[in-house]
Order: structure tokens, then sequence, then C-alpha cells
């Protein structure tokens, strides 16, 4: 069928009909400009430009994208009161939003899929797999990515929310924060509460509050650089549950306070890495398979030379009547801790008095690696028991053959 122009779109369209649900269209394999109101596109082709409004709410909203190196701005794949889905499948595509975008959902479902490309996505805040009350999603298959976001993002999910980013393949990049400081470490610190972070709503001066959501960060392969400040990586607070996980890859890891397997107030928390020579860093205490309050929190990693630094109340520390441990189960391994005290940190806990209850933290490692630790106490094949209810054990040198 010859190509014809129609209303909302700049460039070549096949075919045009309407529904009860809203107007649909076809568009072909040259580039085009999408911006009215539709409740379907297929797109054949071509280097495009998504400039959509918002789905409303109560509709359904379906976009494909074929091929091509294509621009999405604003709310896309944004299920505010809807349901919004959108799958790219080739093509490197930027993705640029602000606020509700990217596999969101706030009373309702918000999907984005792509499946092939060197993608970059930017955008405010609650995006990139984030959701209140609805579901987010954000998928990619494969190429390596950038995730840039100011907050909320990332695999967020806050009250009854359930917000994902599955990563399948690539060499992909994390960041998350450095716009909203955060004044328990003034002109360092920035708030992210993204990569893997489940937050609830704390009955602070109101006295009313509920759970929390399910927040969870999932890559599959590569060599990935996670970038984010304080809250994250695995960090979950207040009945809530965040989890970072990565499958594959020499991967490094940096965040602030609250981060790297940290569960705070009545939650848990979990990073966990599967395999490679990966690196930890965190800057601002309390990180690193650390629990705060009544919470759990881990940080475990399975193989790899792995190498941890931290600033303290970390790598295995339960902190006020909670329990948080890091495992590591091989590898030649160094763990490096700022505090020349180590009571509560590398498997440190302690006992609160007002509340008659104590902590446990655990730092085990095993697999005969050749281990170093800030501690002089650890010695190979023993168990460190410390005074407030700390564990740190190596399993041993490596075997001689």
């Amino acid at each position: 069928e010859n190509a014809k122009t129609v209303d909302g779109v700049d460039g070549d369209v096949i075919m045009e009909w309407n529904t009860p649900h809203g107007r649909c269209v076809i568009g072909g394999t040259g580039p085009n400009r999408y911006y009215g109101d539709f409740a379907f596109i297929l797109d054949l082709g071509g280097d495009d430009v998504y400039d959509l409004p918002p789905c409303k709410p109560g509709k359904f909203r379906f976009i494909a994208d074929l091929s091509g190196n294509d621009v999405y701005n604003g709310p896309i794949a944004s299920g505010v009161g809807c349901v919004d889905v959108l799958v790219d499948c080739s093509g490197n595509d930027v993705y640029r939003g602000d606020r509700w975008t990217q596999g969101a959902g706030c009373l309702g479902v918000g999907i984005l899929a792509d499946f092939s490309g060197d993608d970059i996505y930017t955008s405010h805040w609650c995006s990139q797999g984030a959701a209140m009350l609805g579901i987010g999603l954000l998928y990619d298959h494969s190429g390596s990515d950038h995730y840039i976001a100011d907050v909320y993002s990332q695999g967020f999910a806050y009250t009854k929310g359930f917000g994902m980013l599955l990563e399948r393949a690539g060499n992909d990049s994390y960041r998350a924060g450095w716009k909203y400081p955060d004044d328990r470490w003034p002109n360092r610190a920035h708030l992210a509460m993204s990569q893997g972070f489940g937050y609830g709503m704390r009955p602070w001066s109101t006295g009313v509050g509920t759970d929390g959501g399910i927040g969870l960060l999932s890559d599959v392969q590569g060599d990935d650089v996670y970038d984010a400040g304080i809250f994250s990586q695995g960090g979950s607070y207040w009945y809530a549950l965040g989890i970072l996980h990565d499958r594959q890859g020499a991967d490094r890891y940096s965040a602030g306070q609250y981060s790297q397997g940290s569960g705070i107030h009545l939650s848990f928390a979990a990073l966990l890495d599967d395999s490679g020579d990966d690196s930890y860093d965190a800057y601002a205490w309390l990180e690193q398979g650390n629990a705060h309050d009544w919470s759990s929190g881990c940080l475990e990693d399975w193989a790899g030379n792995d190498t941890y630094r931290s600033s303290g109340a970390a790598q295995g520390c339960g902190f006020f009547v909670s329990f948080g441990y890091l495992l590591d189960s091989h590898g030649d391994d160094r763990y490096y801790c700022k505090m020349s005290d180590t009571t509560d940190s590398q498997g440190g806990g302690n006992y609160i008095a007002p509340r008659h209850s104590g902590s446990l933290g655990m730092l085990i490692d095993l697999g005969h690696g050749d281990d170093w630790y800030s501690d002089p106490r650890a010695k190979p094949g023993e168990a460190v028991l410390k005074s407030h209810e700390g564990i740190l054990y190596d399993d041993g040198v490596p075997e001689k053959k």
C-alpha cells in the first residue's frame, strides 16, 4: 500500500486505523517522528524519534520498533494508572526522560524491553525499573549499555511495588545519585536509593506507614561498573527487600553509606556476585554485608580474586539487634577497613543494653585462598570470636600440591 501522512506522525505511515481503545499506526522503513496520542505503534525501520504524550490513566499502549537507531523522549513505558509497553528490537538507542519513565509503574504497569544495541538511558527519578503500588520492568537483552539516573531508579521499589532492571549481556555501566546532597556527609554524599533498593514508608511524625516493595537489579553477563550514592546496591529500608545480583564478569562497585548488601529498619537486603575478579568500595560506614535495627543484610561473592574496601561497621556487621554477613567462597581476596578498631567490622556485632539484645556479624572466607585482612587477629584455619558477638573465619591457606 502506498505510504501516506497521518496527523501526529512526521514521515511515512503504511496504515492507520481507529479502535475503541485509540488510534493505531504502522510506520514505514524510513525515519519517522511520532508525537500524537496513539494506542498502538508498529514501526518497521529507520532512525525514529518518539516524543509521545503520557499514556492516559485506565488505558493500554503498545509500541514496537523493529530496527534503527532511535530516540525516545519523555514518559515512555510509563505505567501511571495504565499499562504502557515499549519493545525495541534492534539499534543503538537513546532513552531520555524525567520521571516515571523507562519501565516504571504507579497504580499500573510499565515495561520497556530492548533486544540489541549499545543503548543509553538517562532520567531523573522513579525510572529504569521502578515502581510504587505497581510494576516497573526494564529488560535489556544485549549490548554495552549505560544507565544514568538521579534517584529512585535502576531496580527501585517503594510501597507495595515491584521494580526490576534485568540486563542480560554486555559490559554495562550504572550510575545513580550525585544530585541530592545528604547532610550526614556534607559536600561528599548524595542520595541514590537505586540499584536494587526496596523502600517503605516509615511512620515518623504522622504515625502512618506501610511496608515497602521489592527492588531488584540483575545483570547476567559482562564486566560491569556500578556507581551510586547513599542507600544503594542491594539495600532496603522499612519492611522491604532489595537485591543486586551480578552473575558473571569482573565488576566494580562503588557506593556510600547503607549500601552493598545493607538491610535497614526491619528489612532484608543482599548483594550477590557469582563470579569474576571484583572490587567493592564504600566510603561512608555501614556497608558490605551490614544490617541495622532489627534487619538482615548480606554480601555474597562466590568466585574470583576480590578486593573489599570500606570505612567501618562493614564487611559482615550486625548493628542494633541485627544479623549481617559477608561470605566469600573462592579466590585470593583482600579485606581493607579504615577503622583501626575492627570490633564492629570484618565480622562484628554489638550488644544494645536498652533493648536487652545483641547482634551477630560474620565474615567467612572459604576456598583456601591466599587472603589478607585489616584485622590482625585473623588467622588461617581458625575462627576469631569477637566480644560483641562477631565471627571472623578463614578456612586456611591454599593446599600444597
